[in-house]
């Protein structure tokens, strides 16, 4: 198992990143989700389809821009660890990220965006719906 072959410090590989992950999804799809809301509210009626249509643009925007962190993410997750349970591979998330830029480019950033946005979408708009349904029915 991991703390046989890496120790305790081994199960907390990768948090760094998982922190930025979520503290950047959620800075892109709340304020989205909510000026999208402000925009559209003089051509779309409010209820759940203004609701789902920003919450579906709020997924598209979290996608954006928690998917190359995903992949430095994944990268750090699989590589290989030397006998004191460092990754051979890469130093930490910037040196994966520069690595990733200059041996693949920048649209290596976006590999599986496709299959991200499919998970995400539905369920970010559908979060928004609830919350919406929620906030009228108060």
């Amino acid at each position: 198992g991991i703390v046989r072959e890496e120790g305790l410090k081994g199960l907390w590989r990768g948090t760094g990143v998982s922190m930025v992950r979520s503290g950047c999804g959620s800075a892109a799809q709340l304020p989205t989700n909510s000026r999208l809301k402000e925009l559209s509210a003089h051509w779309i009626a409010a209820g759940a389809f203004r609701d789902g249509a920003c919450g579906l643009a709020a997924g598209a925007a979290n996608v954006a821009v928690i998917n190359p962190v995903d992949v430095v993410r994944t990268r750090l997750y699989s590589q290989p660890i030397d006998a004191a349970g460092c990754g051979t591979l890469y130093a930490g998330a910037v040196d994966a990220a520069q690595k990733i830029l200059k041996i693949e480019g920048a649209p290596a950033f976006y590999k599986g965006a496709t299959a991200h946005f499919l998970r995400v979408g539905p369920h970010v708009c559908l979060t928004f719906v609830f919350i919406g349904l929620l906030q009228r029915a108060m």
